[in-house]
């Protein structure tokens, strides 16, 4: 049986920028959740709005929704 090692080794400044990404995005996921809550804001952004964001085409955007959230083919032609 192979050793399975569940340890990963990167370089000090790729770990840094990791890491300074992960807080910039908790920054701005609090910002987002503070005026929805307080501001009652409605936050909806359209397909185009959401490929350039997460720097994705449609198809990868449709392909991670379905992976995250199957539905029936039934519901599928409801949602269309």
């Amino acid at each position: 049986m192979e050793n399975q090692s569940k340890v990963i080794v990167i370089e000090r400044n790729k770990f840094a920028a990791l890491v300074k990404s992960h807080r910039k995005c908790l920054q701005m996921l609090n910002i987002l959740t503070y005026i929805y809550t307080v501001k009652e804001v409605s936050l909806t952004l359209t397909l185009q709005e959401i490929c350039e964001v997460l720097h994705m085409t449609p198809e990868e955007v449709d392909t991670a929704t379905e992976r995250i959230y199957p539905l029936h083919d039934t519901e599928r032609d409801d949602r269309l």
